[in-house]
């Protein structure tokens, strides 16, 4: 989940990510088979999404796939919606309820959560072509009409760059 909030995969790109196409030293992620030309790209590691992949890697399943079945086999998107993305958001509303907070509403998707790290980018104040490079849009126009979400909270830039690169840190378009 993490992965796809914060690196902006499709479900397809990140069924098909191998564990050779992470480079946690340097921080970055590479997209090497898309359904588009646009979608072969490379995408900053957040300090955050870092550490994440670094904790998973340790309890892996041994496979060269980053996020195999159990079995070692890679997960199609139904697999991942079904099997670990429903969950989540369950057990997050599960846990929200608890805490009386509002809950993720019915309908976020993977997809939702690409939609999410293109919003972020956004509106942590990244340039709009880094973002149409690292989200795998030919055109900047799709970046904006289609994914670009408008966050109306005060503090929602700060938000949004907390989340996205650790404070005092470059941000993506510096790496």
């Amino acid at each position: 989940m993490s992965t796809l909030i914060l690196a902006g995969l499709r479900v397809g790109e990140l069924a098909a990510l191998k564990w050779g196409d992470l480079d946690l030293t340097n921080r970055k992620l590479y997209v090497r088979d898309s359904k588009t030309g646009a979608g072969i790209r490379t995408v900053p590691i957040s300090d955050f999404l870092h550490d994440e992949l670094a904790a998973y890697k340790d309890q892996a399943v041994e496979s060269p796939l980053v996020f195999p079945t159990g079995t070692g086999q890679q997960r199609d998107k139904d697999n991942i919606r079904n099997r670990i993305h429903n969950p989540v958001i369950k057990r997050a509303n599960d846990n929200l309820a608890k805490q009386g907070r509002p809950l993720i509403q019915p309908g976020v998707t993977p997809h939702a959560l690409r939609r999410t790290f293109i919003s972020l980018l956004l509106e942590a104040g990244e340039n709009v072509r880094s973002v149409m490079a690292w989200s795998g849009h030919a055109s900047p126009n799709i970046t904006l009409a289609i994914y670009a979400q408008v966050l109306t909270n005060s503090g929602s830039r700060d938000l949004a760059q907390k989340l996205l690169w650790a404070p005092g840190d470059r941000n993506g378009s510096q790496m």
